[in-house]
Protein backbone atom coordinates (compact mmCIF):
# COMPACT_ATOMS: atom_id res chain seq x y z
CA UNK A 1 0.00 0.00 0.00
CA UNK A 2 1.51 3.43 -1.08
CA UNK A 3 1.89 5.81 2.19
CA UNK A 4 0.29 9.20 1.65
CA UNK A 5 0.43 11.37 4.53
CA UNK A 6 -2.64 12.53 6.18
CA UNK A 7 -2.83 15.64 8.34
CA UNK A 8 -5.62 15.56 10.72
CA UNK A 9 -4.80 18.75 12.82
CA UNK A 10 -6.92 20.92 14.02
CA UNK A 11 -9.00 22.20 16.91
CA UNK A 12 -11.80 20.77 19.19
CA UNK A 13 -15.24 22.64 19.16
CA UNK A 14 -14.64 24.01 22.37
CA UNK A 15 -12.18 26.11 23.73
CA UNK A 16 -9.18 25.44 26.07
CA UNK A 17 -10.81 27.20 29.05
CA UNK A 18 -14.23 25.26 28.64
CA UNK A 19 -12.53 22.22 28.41
CA UNK A 20 -10.88 22.86 31.88
CA UNK A 21 -13.99 23.89 33.55
CA UNK A 22 -15.36 20.32 32.68
CA UNK A 23 -12.08 18.40 34.56
CA UNK A 24 -12.47 20.97 37.71
CA UNK A 25 -13.92 17.81 39.79
CA UNK A 26 -12.21 15.29 38.46
CA UNK A 27 -9.52 12.99 40.07
CA UNK A 28 -6.64 12.00 39.00
CA UNK A 29 -7.48 8.29 39.05
CA UNK A 30 -10.30 8.96 36.55
CA UNK A 31 -7.74 10.48 33.64
CA UNK A 32 -6.29 6.57 33.48
CA UNK A 33 -9.44 5.27 34.26
CA UNK A 34 -11.22 7.24 30.86
CA UNK A 35 -8.31 6.11 28.69
CA UNK A 36 -9.06 2.34 29.79
CA UNK A 37 -12.42 2.60 29.16
CA UNK A 38 -11.72 4.05 25.20
CA UNK A 39 -10.11 1.07 25.19
CA UNK A 40 -13.15 -1.15 26.11
CA UNK A 41 -15.57 0.96 24.05
CA UNK A 42 -13.32 0.39 21.16
CA UNK A 43 -13.91 -3.75 21.22
CA UNK A 44 -10.66 -4.50 23.09
CA UNK A 45 -10.47 -7.88 24.99
CA UNK A 46 -6.86 -6.49 26.54
CA UNK A 47 -6.16 -3.23 28.01
CA UNK A 48 -2.91 -3.07 29.57
CA UNK A 49 -1.73 0.14 32.26
CA UNK A 50 1.72 0.53 32.33
CA UNK A 51 3.82 3.32 35.00
CA UNK A 52 7.67 4.13 34.89
CA UNK A 53 9.43 6.04 37.41
CA UNK A 54 12.26 8.37 37.41
CA UNK A 55 15.14 8.48 39.37
CA UNK A 56 13.43 10.30 42.19
CA UNK A 57 10.40 7.89 42.41
CA UNK A 58 8.09 9.95 40.45
CA UNK A 59 6.01 8.96 37.77
CA UNK A 60 8.01 9.64 34.37
CA UNK A 61 5.52 8.31 31.97
CA UNK A 62 2.25 6.51 32.09
CA UNK A 63 0.71 4.13 28.91
CA UNK A 64 -2.44 2.55 28.46
CA UNK A 65 -2.62 0.21 25.15
CA UNK A 66 -5.67 -2.03 24.19
CA UNK A 67 -5.81 -4.09 21.15
CA UNK A 68 -9.63 -2.24 19.79
CA UNK A 69 -10.73 -1.29 16.41
CA UNK A 70 -8.56 1.57 16.73
CA UNK A 71 -9.27 5.56 15.75
CA UNK A 72 -10.75 6.19 12.78
CA UNK A 73 -8.20 9.60 12.18
CA UNK A 74 -9.49 10.21 8.76
CA UNK A 75 -13.34 10.87 10.21
CA UNK A 76 -11.30 12.92 13.33
CA UNK A 77 -14.27 15.45 13.30
CA UNK A 78 -16.69 12.98 13.84
CA UNK A 79 -15.02 11.57 16.52
CA UNK A 80 -11.36 12.92 18.12
CA UNK A 81 -12.23 16.77 17.59
CA UNK A 82 -15.74 16.54 19.34
CA UNK A 83 -15.97 17.50 22.62
CA UNK A 84 -19.38 16.63 25.03
CA UNK A 85 -20.59 15.09 21.70
CA UNK A 86 -19.81 11.20 20.76
CA UNK A 87 -20.75 8.70 18.57
CA UNK A 88 -20.92 6.92 20.48
CA UNK A 89 -24.02 8.28 22.44
CA UNK A 90 -26.60 6.31 20.66
CA UNK A 91 -24.79 2.93 21.60
CA UNK A 92 -26.20 1.39 25.28
CA UNK A 93 -22.87 -0.70 25.75
CA UNK A 94 -20.34 2.03 25.45
CA UNK A 95 -18.85 4.13 28.64
CA UNK A 96 -17.69 7.27 26.25
CA UNK A 97 -21.04 8.64 25.05
CA UNK A 98 -19.73 12.41 26.28
CA UNK A 99 -17.08 12.37 23.67
CA UNK A 100 -14.60 14.46 26.59
CA UNK A 101 -12.89 11.66 28.53
CA UNK A 102 -9.62 11.36 26.23
CA UNK A 103 -8.50 15.01 27.51
CA UNK A 104 -9.00 14.34 31.58
CA UNK A 105 -5.48 13.82 31.37
CA UNK A 106 -4.85 17.20 31.85
CA UNK A 107 -5.47 16.46 35.66
CA UNK A 108 -2.09 14.82 35.98
CA UNK A 109 0.13 15.34 33.23
CA UNK A 110 1.11 17.82 30.45
CA UNK A 111 0.62 16.11 27.29
CA UNK A 112 -1.10 12.64 25.64
CA UNK A 113 0.25 11.28 22.87
CA UNK A 114 -1.52 8.40 21.18
CA UNK A 115 -0.12 5.84 18.22
CA UNK A 116 -3.50 4.01 16.61
CA UNK A 117 -3.64 1.59 14.40
CA UNK A 118 -7.20 1.06 12.56
CA UNK A 119 -8.79 -2.60 12.19
CA UNK A 120 -10.53 -1.13 8.67
CA UNK A 121 -7.81 0.11 7.25
CA UNK A 122 -4.97 -1.04 9.00
CA UNK A 123 -3.33 2.89 8.79
CA UNK A 124 -1.55 3.82 11.58
CA UNK A 125 -1.56 7.80 13.42
CA UNK A 126 -0.28 9.68 16.05
CA UNK A 127 -2.20 12.23 17.84
CA UNK A 128 -1.04 14.65 20.45
CA UNK A 129 -2.80 16.85 22.60
CA UNK A 130 -0.75 19.50 25.02
CA UNK A 131 -2.37 20.71 27.92
CA UNK A 132 -1.22 24.04 27.44
CA UNK A 133 -3.92 24.40 24.58
CA UNK A 134 -6.85 21.12 25.34
CA UNK A 135 -8.46 22.56 22.04
CA UNK A 136 -5.87 22.10 19.62
CA UNK A 137 -5.30 18.36 18.12
CA UNK A 138 -1.66 17.88 16.06
CA UNK A 139 -2.70 14.68 14.56
CA UNK A 140 -0.84 13.15 10.77
CA UNK A 141 -0.63 9.77 9.62
CA UNK A 142 2.39 7.90 10.16
CA UNK A 143 4.53 4.70 8.08
CA UNK A 144 4.35 1.57 10.58
CA UNK A 145 7.49 1.43 11.54
CA UNK A 146 6.96 5.00 13.12
CA UNK A 147 4.47 3.68 15.68
CA UNK A 148 4.83 2.70 19.23
CA UNK A 149 6.57 0.09 19.90
CA UNK A 150 4.13 -1.83 21.76
CA UNK A 151 1.55 -1.39 19.27
CA UNK A 152 3.68 -2.71 16.51
CA UNK A 153 2.86 -6.29 16.69
CA UNK A 154 -0.61 -5.82 16.77
CA UNK A 155 -3.16 -5.71 14.29
CA UNK A 156 -4.88 -2.74 15.52
CA UNK A 157 -5.57 -0.81 18.44
CA UNK A 158 -4.24 2.50 20.43
CA UNK A 159 -1.30 3.43 22.65
CA UNK A 160 -1.62 6.53 24.93
CA UNK A 161 1.55 7.76 26.49
CA UNK A 162 1.16 10.85 29.40
CA UNK A 163 4.28 12.59 29.76
CA UNK A 164 4.94 15.51 32.09
CA UNK A 165 3.54 14.55 35.73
Amino acid sequence: MDFSEFDFSGSNAITHSGIEKHFKNVKPWQAIAELIWNGFDAEASTVKVAISENDAHGTELATVLDNGHGIDFRRADENFKRFNDSLKKTSYDTHGSQGRGRLAFCKISNSATWYTRTKTGGEDAIIRVDSSNLSDVLGKSIHPEETHALLSEQVSGTCVELSGF
